[in-house]
């Protein structure tokens, strides 16, 4: 992991060498990971991906990740930061909202906010749009790709180094995204995030309610396929950005799963899925 963030992170020796120590702290006592002081985890880490995993085709399914190789309990497989979020917190705004979509599933005041923040982008955001038309939307077919190409980097296939994300500056037409399409991306790609001060206050007092959530959406971990025995588990890295470890021995050529919600309800009204 740390080789493969080494080869695309400039810097000074002194700050690769305390990096390389500071990920190897992580992957030493994820077990502890809550406890770890923040201190010890990098401020500013690059998405990175293992090169032991690759997205593949499954039957009448779509599209996962596999393993390459045996990986082994703890195995990071990848770090992404969000390519998009927005966040609510009902007690300031003094207000609640929800949306409800043709398939009687809801959205909250987060999952709006960040509709209307990706509607906005998009209109000169062409990397936003490319990277959002990737993403299923839980009703069309997309094409298989990399797990490279979805991760944030400047070297980005198409897009314009140093320049702005604006469409005058691409080769390509951007794709066309309806409100519509964009909603049900959301939708199935999103994941919600609460305040963990107010998760640790309410876990102590249920009377102390949980009122601020954001609403992230990560391009690649998106492609992990759900399982009410996942082989991976999403962790809270640095800042917004997230890592993805196995919590388990993985055998190669097994797809790797993360949970994306611990009621079977949710996850069959929501994503169609029954375990």
């Amino acid at each position: 992991l740390a080789k493969d963030i080494l080869c695309c992170y400039e810097g000074s020796d002194i700050a690769l060498h305390n990096l390389k120590d500071e990920i190897n702290f992580l992957k030493t006592h994820y077990s502890l990971l809550p406890n770890i002081p923040w201190g010890r985890v990098p401020k500013i880490c690059p998405d990175w991906a293992t090169d032991k995993v690759e997205t593949f085709w499954i039957p009448n399914k779509g599209r996962g990740i596999r393993a390459t190789n045996d990986l082994s309990k703890n195995h990071a497989v990848l770090i992404q930061a969000p390519l998009t979020s927005a966040g609510a917190d009902i007690k300031q705004d003094h207000s609640f909202g929800f949306s409800l979509n043709s398939d009687r599933t809801t959205n909250d005041t987060s999952q709006m906010l960040l509709e209307s923040t990706i509607m906005n982008r998009l209109k000169r955001d062409q990397l936003l749009a490319q990277r959002m038309d990737l993403l299923a939307d839980g009703k069309s077919s997309c094409p298989l790709v990399k797990l490279s190409d979805l991760l944030n980097s400047i070297d980005v296939s198409g897009a314009p180094l140093l320049l702005p994300p604006h469409s005058t500056y691409f080769d390509n037409k951007a794709p066309n995204l309806s409100p519509e399409r964009v909603r049900s991306i959301i939708s199935t790609n999103s994941f919600g995030r609460a305040d963990a001060k107010e998760v640790e206050a309410h876990f102590i007092d249920n009377t102390k309610h949980i009122t601020k959530k954001d609403t992230l959406v990560y391009s690649a971990i998106s492609m992990f396929n759900h399982s009410g025995r996942p082989s991976c588990e999403i962790v809270r890295f640095s800042g917004s950005s997230s890592i993805v470890i196995t919590n388990r021995f993985v055998k190669k050529g097994e797809e790797l799963t993360i949970s994306y919600n611990s009621d079977p309800d949710i996850v069959k009204r929501k994503w169609g899925i029954e375990e």
